[in-house]
């Protein structure tokens, strides 16, 4: 850019130095003039080279939730993860008993929000998914009311059709299959949540 100032600079010279029609030479480009020109392209285009810097790279492997970068790591699932481990904590304790005291399991979470400006979506912590199995989840909000959706929809749906409770290691296996799908399709995004599952066996149940 400084180039072709220079350049225009050299030309407007030339040009009042030998037109007919002026009766003085041209002024030449005052230097002020010039920094500030200077200054306000700097400053457009500052941005957008900032931009190609931070996502230039990123964004080449990004397009796709199975591309590794040349660092060995997928962005998208390392930014899901990083979504899930933002949420509040929660804690569960197993419970056991003897005699008539079946025990249990007890969830324990923190229910704060971000800002006094921030209102709570009415999203359940946690989710009673069958009689012997409650699910929690922590992360984008989101992302768990989809999943606990899902959890009972299979519930309800293997009980319906088989008559009985879900077992729980069917269960398991379903919703991570679940994780899977929306990690490698595509289309589609990481689930930014994790789940924690509690299962009381019904012998265990009071």
């Amino acid at each position: 850019i400084a180039a072709r100032l220079k350049m225009v600079q050299k030309m407007a010279r030339r040009q009042g130095a030998t037109g007919t029609n002026c009766h003085r030479a041209a002024r030449p480009f005052p230097l002020s003039s010039l920094i500030i020109l200077t200054m306000s392209v700097t400053i457009l285009l500052s941005p957008r080279a900032s931009l190609a810097s931070d996502y230039g790279l990123d964004a080449r492997y990004s397009f796709s939730l199975t591309t590794f970068d040349p660092a060995g790591r997928l962005g998208q699932v390392e930014r899901a993860s990083r979504a899930a481990s933002l949420g509040p904590p929660v804690v569960a304790v197993a419970l056991s008993g003897e005699g008539r005291d079946k025990g249990g399991v007890v969830f324990a979470s923190l229910f704060e929000l971000p800002g006094p400006l921030v209102r709570d979506d009415g999203t359940a912590r946690f989710v009673r998914v069958s009689d012997g199995i409650v699910v929690t989840h922590s992360g984008l909000g989101a992302d768990g009311r989809v999943l606990c959706a899902a959890a009972q929809r299979l519930a309800v749906e293997h009980e319906y059709a088989f008559g009985e409770e879900v077992p729980v290691e069917m269960f398991l296996e379903e919703v991570a299959a679940m994780f899977q799908k929306y990690t490698m399709r595509p289309g589609s995004r990481p689930f930014g949540c994790s789940l924690l599952v509690a299962h009381v066996p019904e012998w265990g149940r009071g």
